[in-house]
């Protein structure tokens, strides 16, 4: 494993963690402390260097502190994941969603016999040169799953949005920072 190395900053915090390269092409002066591996995996930048020790400690904000970074965090990881479910999707594409799904709704309506008026979709379709009728099958099953997998990011979001004002001790503030952890790295599936 390559060496990674802490560089201190004012009041002992570690202000960025880079490798040999880039502390041996760092002013003279800059202070680099090497990381061993289990420090590695732990050490982030605003650890404190406690010279004393010779070892990292996290450094603890106040609660209200602790639970705006959980926050952030939260709309973080809800945005990647969004990002993910919308890759493919150009803005304007996108932004035609809404439309698609109310025809979509009021085609359905439609076919039992209810008042409907269908706009997008009609248009859509004489573009492409394909039948209304080919296209409805598919888009229900898009919508289904973006709905389905948009709701449960959706959900976790307010989950945690949630849970996080209710966070008023250091413990609970290091747990839910996991279950954040694990939410960003649980694949959507």
């Amino acid at each position: 494993m390559a060496k990674r190395y802490a560089m201190i900053g004012d009041k002992n915090l570690v202000v960025y963690i880079g490798n040999e390269t880039e502390k041996n092409n760092s002013e003279p002066s800059t202070e680099w402390i090497e990381l061993t591996d289990e420090e590695v995996a732990v050490v982030k930048i605003g650890y404190l260097f406690r010279r004393d020790k010779g070892v990292f400690e996290k450094v603890r904000q106040p609660i209200k502190e602790e639970q705006k970074r959980l926050l952030e965090k939260n709309v973080d990881i809800y945005s990647q994941k969004m990002g993910a479910l919308l890759s493919g999707y150009d803005y304007y594409e996108i932004m035609t969603f809404p439309y698609q799904t109310q025809d979509l709704l009021n085609y359905r309506k439609m076919e039992r016999g209810e008042y409907g008026e269908l706009w997008f979709l009609p248009a859509l379709c004489a573009a492409r040169g394909i039948p209304l009728d080919m296209l409805i099958p598919k888009l229900e099953d898009k919508i289904r799953l973006f709905s389905k997998a948009s709701g449960y990011v959706t959900g976790m979001k307010q989950r945690f949005e949630d849970r996080i004002p209710y966070a008023e001790n250091y413990d609970l503030i290091d747990e839910l920072d996991k279950h954040l952890d694990m939410w960003r790295n649980t694949p959507l599936e």
